[in-house]
């Protein structure tokens, strides 16, 4: 039982943290502006989640299908390694059982590649850093996959929303010419 009591101490104080940081999410999605995509990388879920039926591999495959539907690029492995910001969408999903209780803590965030000012080094420092994020703590009496699973897809869709909101499509430009040439035809019909 003390097992349980320290798991489930170390998920809620992990998912405190993450959501004290959360709370600037609105304020980071600025860091999502110029990518041209990302990689997904899912953590390897709990057995007990696993055998209910929702896996990594899974998950991943979800995940890639939601974001390429709203036009964001799936970057494979080959093509992140190319990507000088390296972007990178982590899914994470904790479960402890301590019963009669389940715990959950399903979260999404986002990496790249950063530069870090380390005062007067010549040379500068390269590191990946969660630039972006959302997690929520969850309980239930009994478990529910579905829950968990709709939890991963409303965390996806606030990263969707986001990358989105700082990688609107460049509207084509209208071609001054043209509008110029009807305009000046126009008076000469009357």
């Amino acid at each position: 039982m003390h097992c349980n009591f320290y798991a489930v101490l170390a998920l809620l104080g992990a998912a405190t943290v993450a959501q004290a940081q959360g709370i600037s999410a609105r304020s980071t999605a600025e860091s999502l502006r110029g990518l041209r995509g990302v990689h997904v990388v899912v953590q390897e879920v709990a057995p007990e989640v696993r055998s209910a039926g929702l896996t990594a591999d899974g998950i991943k495959s979800a995940v890639e299908d939601r974001l390429a539907k709203r036009g964001i690029p799936v970057l494979g492995l080959g093509e992140l390694t190319m990507d000088p910001r390296g972007p990178a969408l982590l899914i994470q999903v904790d479960f402890v059982a301590a019963d009669p209780v389940y715990f959950y803590n399903s979260q999404v965030q986002f990496f790249q590649n950063v530069t870090v000012d380390i005062g007067e080094r010549e040379v500068p420092v390269f590191a990946s850093a969660s630039t972006w994020q959302t997690s929520k703590v969850d309980k239930s009496a009994k478990f529910r996959l579905p829950t968990l699973a709709q939890e991963v897809a409303a965390q996806v869709d606030q990263f969707i929303e986001a990358y989105l909101t700082m990688n609107l499509p460049v509207p084509e430009p209208v071609e001054v010419e043209e509008e110029t040439a009807e305009m000046e035809e126009t008076p000469e019909e009357l």
